[in-house]
This record gives C-alpha cells, structure tokens and sequence, in this order.
C-alpha cells in the first residue's frame, strides 16, 4: 500500500514511522513533513497541509491508498465559511471561537478584509487552537458598554459600568483590539439602559446559574 500522511509535526513523524513498520506498506509520504522524518525512510512531499486540490492531485499520481490526517486545519471547512460570508457580505463581524486576549475580533467593514480575517483564523492558525472554529456575526453600529456586578446567589449589585477604546486609530478606524483604554462614568448612555441590561441580562443569568 501507498500512504500519505498530512501534517509535518512529532505526531505524524510518530504515525509515519509506525505505518512503515507494517509488511502491507510499501511507501509512506508526508505532506509537507520535516526533515527529521527523512532519517526514518519517510519520504516528504512539498505541499501544504491545506492545500487541499495539491493534495488531491498528489495522492491521484502516487496512486494513494489511505491518507491519514494528523492535525485539524486540514479538517476544517474554511469553504463553507467563505461561502456564508459571500452570501451574507459586509459589514460583517468575525470572531475567534476561543479565547485570544481580546484580540480574536475583526470588524470587517470590506470583504477583502473579512477574506483575510477567514485565512487568518482557519488556516494560517492565527490564534492557534482558538481560531479553529470562527463565529461570524451580523454588524451593529452603537455604543458599547461593560457592565459587571457581584452576585450573591441570584441578588445581583451592578457595578458602575464603563466604556473601552477598541479601535486602534482616531474616529474608530484602525483595527479592533482589546481595548485600548477605559473610562468610567459614561454619562451618555442613560440608567434606562443600565436598568434594562440588568433586568433582561444579569438578574436571569444568576438565577439560572442558582438553578
């Protein structure tokens, strides 16, 4: 059998080395390896681990029986996700599915830049692990606010709520970020809505954290 092994880590050396052991096996190939995997009888193959119609074509030629993949970008459907967003367009909001510091965000205000944002994520692994899954939203223009309390039970005391920079640059057009400095009072956003975030969002989340 001829097999090709995706990916270029400890892990697939570790597979390919394994898949040589077998009497059945005539040639393993790794995509793109490295060259450590050269020492172990593993031959390399120079495409990426996400180029998927490189790949393919590869595995036609060399008349490829099984191909193994090793990690998960190759897995992922960066496809489906471009598709949505021609269908759904720009603005457009695109967030890192895990945790990246708060920098896991781009308002997309051009497709070119929500394109980038997709590639980024799902297969130039931008925020690792993270990003191996995007949530892409609708765009809302407004005021932003943080409002958290401390909770007791389902009592909830709010704190004074507070507002952050996240554009990079003046007039809000540089990149999203974390947070570029806060303030606090917030003078323009009235107690109405305070009020209401308290009673629609907190007060029902720690009842049903009691419950």
């Amino acid at each position: 059998m001829n097999l090709l092994v995706v990916g270029g880590g400890g892990r697939e050396h570790a597979i390919s080395k394994k898949l040589l052991e077998s009497n059945e096996v005539e040639n393993v190939y790794c995509a793109p390896g490295n060259d450590g995997m050269r020492l172990d009888g593993i031959q390399l193959v120079a495409i990426s681990e996400t180029d998927k119609a490189g790949l393919i074509d590869f595995a036609k030629k060399a008349v490829i029986d099984f191909v193994i993949v090793g990690p998960e970008i190759p897995l992922l459907d960066y496809d489906e996700a471009k598709a949505y967003l021609d269908k759904r367009g720009v603005p457009i909001v695109i967030k890192a599915d895990g945790l990246a510091a708060g920098k896991g965000v781009t308002v997309a205000l051009e497709m070119e830049e929500a394109v980038l944002a997709l590639k980024d994520m799902l297969l130039e692994e931008k925020f690792g692990d993270a990003s191996l899954k995007v949530v892409i939203e609708d765009f809302l223009a407004g005021e932003e606010f943080s409002l958290m309390a401390f909770v007791n039970g389902e009592e909830v005391y709010p704190m004074a709520i507070a507002q952050d920079h996240k554009r990079a640059y003046e007039g809000d057009k540089g990149p999203n970020t974390g947070g570029m400095g806060a303030y606090s009072p917030v003078p323009h956003i009235s107690e109405a809505v305070v009020e209401e975030a308290v009673q629609t969002i907190l007060r029902p989340a720690a009842k049903r954290m009691v419950d």
